[in-house]
């Protein structure tokens, strides 16, 4: 495939790269690579109580939830300027917000292991119990004993205490459908009973139970998953989806000129990096989502781009790049030249 340079030719540049990060305080801190899209807190703080996005896996929501928590969290306002100054949402005014919540977090990545009901619902419970003991020990609360079966209701009476005191409280739900996914799939039954209404039962399903003492709450709350299957499984459905709204066709995956500005960093050569650039939007690219004019720009998964431009920096990785110079990119020309873009739309 063409004559083989030297691999000393290709000379790489060093720029921090946030692959398999999704800490958005250590992102920042640390000075690593980040996709401004920062502005895209205002449409959610500025929207319904409830609001749900959901987008293919490894796809930024984590990254999004981290960065929504530290713009709300009033525990971070000391933190305000190293986190978000010179970003888009720094050029915003915005007071009755930024810093103005007591932000409670759950992750509903739950190990399902052979499927057994009572190991699922206890996994649940001490989920929503984690996140309401974090909150306490992070707002200098007293922290609850643990009962699995009281443990929605736990969350409601801290959420009230706060708001006694004359707090705001805003729970971030990531992975929300994570395991029920996984049990809809191979243990399905499992999965109507997790999910199961109370006519059904004497005991109603555990994601059901939360979603409905959620619904309880006087609570603002931002959910992320990947399908709206287990929504409506569970009841929630006072939330707004945000998945198809327009004006967040963008919010998570990278744009081209995104790809191109890291290409930019981390490879000397404008040709290598135009072929480099064609290479991946081959393998990673033309996810699309509703937009203000008819689709989004075709975006890059951004997993598979940070790890991509992780193994480009590699000292030691000189056989990776000769492989994407000397030898992919030219498999990509040959192919494009019989076949046409594909795209893949999330609906």
């Amino acid at each position: 495939y063409g004559d083989h340079r030297d691999l000393h030719s290709f000379p790489t540049r060093r720029s921090s790269i946030s692959y398999g990060k999704h800490d958005f305080g250590a992102i920042r801190t640390g000075g690593y690579w980040w996709r401004d899209n920062s502005s895209f807190l205002q449409l959610v703080v500025r929207g319904h109580q409830h609001q749900m996005l959901l987008r293919p896996p490894r796809f930024g929501k984590s990254l999004l939830d981290s960065m929504l928590h530290k713009y709300l969290d009033v525990r971070e306002a000391e933190n305000y300027e190293s986190l978000f100054r010179g970003t888009d949402i720094d050029k915003i005014d915005d007071t009755e917000h930024r810093n103005k919540y007591h932000v409670m977090k759950f992750d509903f990545t739950i190990k399902i292991g052979d499927g057994n009901y009572d190991t699922i619902d206890k996994a649940f419970a001490t989920e929503i119990y984690g996140g309401v003991k974090d909150f306490c020990v992070r707002y200098n609360l007293e922290i609850p004993p643990f009962d699995p079966a009281t443990v929605e209701g736990t969350m409601k009476e801290i959420t009230r205490e706060v708001q006694n005191r004359g707090g705001k409280v805003f729970l971030i739900i990531d992975e929300y459908d994570r395991s029920a996914n996984q049990l809809m799939f191979e243990h399905p039954k499992q999965y109507a009973k997790m999910t199961k209404r109370e006519e059904d039962d004497a005991k109603i399903g555990p994601l059901r139970s939360f979603f409905q003492a959620v619904k309880a709450a006087n609570v603002r709350s931002f959910t992320t998953g990947i399908t709206p299957i287990a929504v409506a499984h569970t009841g929630w459905n006072v939330c707004e989806n945000l998945t198809h709204d327009p004006t967040f066709g963008s919010v998570c995956g990278l744009r081209e000129q995104d790809v191109r500005d890291v290409l930019g960093r981390i490879i000397e050569a404008k040709d290598d990096q135009d072929r480099v650039f064609a290479l991946m939007q081959r393998s990673y690219h033309a996810y699309r989502f509703p937009a203000e004019y008819g689709v989004s720009e075709p975006l890059f998964n951004p997993q598979m781009c940070l790890f991509f431009f992780s193994e480009w920096q590699e000292p030691t990785n000189d056989i990776f790049r000769d492989n994407v110079l000397n030898v992919w990119t030219h498999r990509s020309e040959e192919h494009t030249l019989n076949s046409s873009h594909r795209t893949i739309s999330y609906a």
